[in-house]
């Protein structure tokens, strides 16, 4: 178990999915269980949460046009 550690493997072939704790191999890439895409393993064995880049790039998106909008509607020709 020591040379497990040493070599940063992890300890089980199998890792959890974090939506319903079902057990994957660590190959898996998407809960068959629950269709949702999850990730490597951390050091507890669950599988991390993959990043959702659309969701973040549409929120800045979002707060940029919010911005415009109140620079445009209130800013741009002060009374």
């Amino acid at each position: 178990m020591a040379e497990n550690q040493k070599q940063n493997r992890p300890v089980s072939e199998l890792k959890r999915c974090p939506y319903c704790s079902v057990e994957l191999p660590l190959g898996c890439q998407e809960c068959p269980s629950c269709k949702q895409k999850v990730g490597k393993v951390d050091r507890l064995g669950r599988a991390k949460e993959p990043i959702d880049w659309k969701a973040y790039a549409l929120c800045a998106i979002s707060w940029i046009l919010f911005g415009f909008f109140v620079w445009w509607g209130f800013l741009k020709n002060p009374l």
